[in-house]
C-alpha cells in the first residue's frame, strides 16, 4: 500500500493556528458569560434570602400587631357580649394558626 504525504504547507499551518487561537477566545468569552452569570445568580438568591428574612422578620410581627390593635379597638367600642366573642375566634384561630405555620416552616433559602 502507498501512502499518501499530504505535505501541510505554511499557509496550511497559519490558518490552523489562527483558528485555534480563534476558538480559544471564543471558550474563554463563553467561560466568563457562564462565570458572570453565576455570579448574578448568587447575588439574586443571597438578594432574595435576606429579603425574605426581612419581610419574615418585620412583616409577621407587623401583621399580629395590627390585628391586636384593631381588635382592640373593636372590643374597647363594642359591648363585651357572647355573640361578639365567638364571631372573634375564627380570626384570632386563623392569624394564630397562620403564624404558627410560618414560624414552624419559615426557611430563609427557599423561594
Amino acid at each position: 500500500m502507498e501512502s499518501v504525504n499530504n505535505p501541510i504547507t505554511e499557509q496550511m499551518l497559519d490558518d490552523l493556528i489562527a483558528e485555534t487561537f480563534q476558538r480559544q477566545q471564543i471558550s474563554e468569552e463563553i467561560t466568563m458569560k457562564v462565570a458572570a452569570k453565576l455570579r448574578r445568580e448568587r447575588r439574586r438568591n443571597t438578594c432574595r434570602q435576606w429579603l425574605r428574612l426581612s419581610a419574615f422578620a418585620f412583616g409577621l410581627p407587623l401583621v399580629i400587631l395590627l390585628f391586636g390593635w384593631f381588635l382592640w379597638l373593636f372590643l374597647s367600642s363594642n359591648p363585651i357580649t357572647t355573640p361578639v366573642y365567638l364571631c372573634l375566634v375564627f380570626p384570632v384561630a386563623a392569624i394564630t394558626y397562620m403564624a404558627y405555620q410560618s414560624v414552624q416552616h419559615f426557611s430563609p433559602l427557599e423561594m
